[in-house]
């Protein structure tokens, strides 16, 4: 007999590939560089981390939602920081002012109406188109049953060689 050959085991951990590692080291060395608008960002986008944390649909598109809507209110003031001061005396005084912080975490909340919205009426339209599938359904059904008889509306029991019983249909009608 041959010798059956033994498959590998596969490991669950991802060993970091060379290109993840360089990407993780130049995006490391772009948030040192650039400092005083990683401070901003990181206190503008809150609203967006807890979106993250909390979002656990696939695709994560509420997060997404209110990540891009919050970026827009925070993105004033990064060029704010880029054209002015690039400094973090500068990034600390926009933080410092309530209508800074007012305005980014106002843009993320006009993320989370926006994904509550849309969520409703794509639940509406769903529900409709359900509801009218259903009344082709009935109708296509009534219409089998006026051509057919009543034997077609599947009310009937049937016995153990797929007849209907009498004993069946005269129950189900008492029912109805």
């Amino acid at each position: 007999m041959a010798k059956k050959k033994k498959r590998p085991i596969k490991k669950t951990q991802k060993k970091l590939s060379l290109k993840h590692l360089l990407f993780f080291i130049i995006g490391i060395a772009v948030l040192i560089v650039f400092i005083p608008t990683t401070a901003l960002l990181f206190v503008g986008m809150i609203p967006t981390m807890v979106a993250f944390v909390v979002d656990r649909q696939p695709g994560r598109n509420k997060t997404f939602t209110i990540g891009v809507m919050n970026f827009t209110g925070c993105f004033p003031y990064v060029l704010d920081v880029w054209l002015h001061a690039n400094s973090m005396d500068y990034s600390l005084s926009l933080l410092a002012q309530p209508k800074t912080i007012i305005v980014m975490y106002s843009a993320a909340a006009v993320g989370y109406i926006i994904d509550w919205g849309v969520t409703l009426i794509v639940s509406a339209i769903l529900v409709q188109r359900s509801e009218m599938r259903l009344k082709r359904i009935e109708k296509e059904k009534k219409a089998l049953i006026d051509r057919w008889g009543k034997e077609v509306d599947g009310l009937q029991t049937l016995d153990e060689k797929g007849f209907a019983t009498a004993l069946g249909s005269q129950q189900k009608m008492h029912e109805a």
